[in-house]
């Protein structure tokens, strides 16, 4: 890790294990090298929630507007976000994440490009699949359960609600292909389901 990013890696890695109990079932599955982890989207919580999942530079795509925020936007690029513009293909932003990927470091990718419930997935956009396919890295499917009873829509703060990030065996690129956009999805909503279960 890059000695500009370690001091905020380290602030967030406290804040989450300190104030939201913060667990990570599944880290054996999490391959070395670079990925593409995929995971389903329910808080702004998440993605600096999933950056702690590794004491590694992870690369994240946000949506642009969040770079037009002054002080968001310097946190965003001391943690490596890719800026991504929703409403068309984004040929830089895929370029830069080629660039992260070239570098060996994993990039995470929410595909429903929104958030969503927490209870059942969008439909997911299909750009991960060409971004893996053309890089030949694996896809790493993970959920994130608690962030949304942690800062639900509409609280002005988090609160003190356990996170737990699930993560599932590594896809190889070969059998994403195969799989599919849908059939990658599955393999989340599975995770999703299973975590649900496990806390009724």
């Amino acid at each position: 890790m890059k000695a500009f990013t370690i001091l905020p890696w380290l602030m967030t890695k406290a804040y989450f294990r300190l104030y939201h109990a913060f667990e990570i079932r599944g880290r054996h599955e999490i391959p070395k090298g670079s990925y593409l982890l995929v995971s389903n989207h329910v808080s702004f919580l998440d993605p600096p929630a999933l950056g702690c999942i590794q004491f590694r530079d992870c690369a994240f795509m946000a949506r642009a507007s969040l770079f037009e925020i002054p002080v968001l936007a310097l946190f965003l690029e001391l943690v490596g976000c890719i800026p991504l513009r929703r409403e068309r293909a984004d040929r830089k932003a895929i370029a830069a994440s080629f660039r992260y990927i070239a570098e060996g470091r994993p990039l995470i990718i929410f595909p429903e490009g929104t958030r969503g419930s927490g209870q059942e997935l969008l439909p997911f956009k299909r750009g991960f699949i060409e971004i893996a396919a053309k890089t030949d890295i694996p896809i790493l499917p993970v959920c994130i359960t608690g962030s949304q009873r942690a800062w639900p829509r509409g609280n002005v703060f988090p609160r003190p609600v356990r996170i737990t990030i699930h993560v599932g065996p590594a896809i190889p690129v070969q059998e994403a292909r195969k799989l599919g956009v849908d059939g990658v999805r599955q393999r989340i909503a599975d995770l999703l389901a299973s975590a649900n279960e496990r806390v009724r």
